[in-house]
């Protein structure tokens, strides 16, 4: 099928460290200096990203399922004014429905990396 590869992002691209952008100094307000701290946080932000580039590719497959799905319609449709193979709809809904099941695979998986960065916070939090 297809492949969407995010990179992960550049903080320091988007939060350029100069004198009066609204942002200066952000990691060093909010930020506290333990390294842990912050090595947990980059953990985090790395597996929000992986949910995010998932979720994104879900709702992708979402809207090219629905596509299949009003293919398959037309071609039953034009099916009895055309020659067109007795399989072409099947294939069509067949996709859809395999669309739509990689789908829900990846919104499992979108939930087991919440899961984890959830548990990531709860360690740094409470151990």
């Amino acid at each position: 099928m297809f492949s969407v590869k995010l990179p992960l992002m550049n903080w320091q691209q988007q939060w350029p460290e100069r004198e009066g952008h609204p942002l200066s100094g952000i990691s060093t307000v909010l930020l506290p200096s333990p390294d842990t701290r912050r090595a947990v946080l980059r953990q985090e932000v790395a597996i929000l990203d992986r949910r995010h580039a998932s979720l994104a590719r879900a709702i992708a497959f979402t809207y090219t399922a629905l596509l299949a799905f009003v293919m398959t319609s037309l071609l039953y449709l034009t099916k009895r004014q055309t020659q067109l193979p007795e399989a072409l709809p099947v294939v069509s809904f067949s996709v859809g429905v395999w669309l739509l099941g990689a789908t829900a695979l990846l919104v499992l998986a979108s939930l087991r990396l919440s899961r984890r960065a959830i548990k990531l916070e709860r360690q740094e939090l409470f151990d």
